[in-house]
């Protein structure tokens, strides 16, 4: 029987299996430890402990706010990204999230630990404080405040919710779209980096109601772009 080999990646990223294990059992149950690898984006979590933040499971897809940093090539400038909101779509949570980039030699991007700690308890007293002082919101000083990360469940949701999104800035359905308003959702969508998930083509090209090739030739423009 012929033996698979293990690649310098596989090592590199089963290293940091131990590391959802440290965290989760440090932090505590209330905080969900995920290690994703991004050779495989529609099945990119290879290990997770406390699952019940989110109830996500080993196999599940890599999230929207996660391909973005990849197309926007975010892990060039930074290791990581710490302390942003994220919601979970199954279990209706908010968690404060972070992101840690894994690189291998050769300095390209192969994974990410990233940690969920549900803060819903911590939110609803704050609104509960809020509203019995009646102070005006207020940003803290620092970092601007990171977009909201959307814990998606699969590639279908995942694809179908960026779609949603983009389509919603244009206020038209599909079916009464210009070409180049359609243009313009897939130069969007591409820059959110929905396409590099196995099967976006195809449905993309379903929700806006055009054919593959014709969706190819505006992907091809909004690459020269």
């Amino acid at each position: 029987m012929k033996v698979q080999s293990v690649s310098e990646d596989d090592r590199i990223l089963e290293s940091f299996i131990p590391m959802v294990d440290f965290y989760a059992e440090t932090l505590g149950r209330n905080c969900e430890v995920i290690l994703h690898d991004l050779r495989q984006l529609e099945s990119s979590i290879i290990a997770i402990r406390n699952n019940h933040v989110s109830g996500r499971q080993v196999g599940g897809c890599i999230t929207g706010f996660a391909l973005e940093l990849l197309e926007k090539k975010v892990y060039e400038k930074k290791k990581y990204i710490a302390n942003y909101i994220g919601k979970t779509d199954e279990t209706k949570k908010t968690v404060r999230a972070s992101t840690f980039f894994i690189k291998n030699k050769t300095n390209d991007v192969i994974g990410m630990l990233c940690v969920n700690v549900d803060i819903t308890a911590f939110v609803a007293a704050r609104s509960a404080i809020d509203e019995f002082i009646n102070t005006a919101d207020s940003a803290p000083d620092g970092d601007p405040i990171l977009p909201e990360e959307n814990l998606d469940l699969d590639p279908g949701t995942l694809i179908s919710s960026r779609f949603d999104h983009v389509l919603s800035k244009f206020g038209i359905e599909p079916e009464r779209m210009t070409s180049a308003e359609k243009s313009a959702v897939v130069l969007d969508l591409a820059e959110l980096g929905v396409f590099r998930i196995k099967g976006a083509v195809s449905e993309i090209s379903g929700l806006l109601q055009v054919s593959e090739p014709t969706l190819y030739r505006y992907l091809k423009k909004a690459t020269l772009k």
